[in-house]
């Protein structure tokens, strides 16, 4: 068994992805490290969601997710 993919989407109030954040947007992440990052195709940070409220989704696919945070 190879390592696992974890992909996060972010979504608005109603569950609805934010454009540049959804699932299929997300570029796998992969590693057995706490300091991984997240990445989107046309998307490097999290500017696009300043100010609003956000739901995340993690789609795990044979992983584990220990933790998460915001990083700067």
């Amino acid at each position: 068994m190879g390592l696992g993919q974890i992909r996060v989407e972010l979504m608005d109030e109603d569950d609805q992805p934010l454009p540049g954040y959804a699932l299929e947007e997300c570029l796998p992440v992969s590693g057995d490290d706490t300091d991984l990052q997240v990445h989107w195709k046309d998307k490097n940070d999290l500017s696009g969601a300043v100010g609003k409220t956000v739901r995340l989704r993690f789609e795990l696919k044979n992983a584990r997710l220990y933790s998460y945070r915001r990083m700067n």
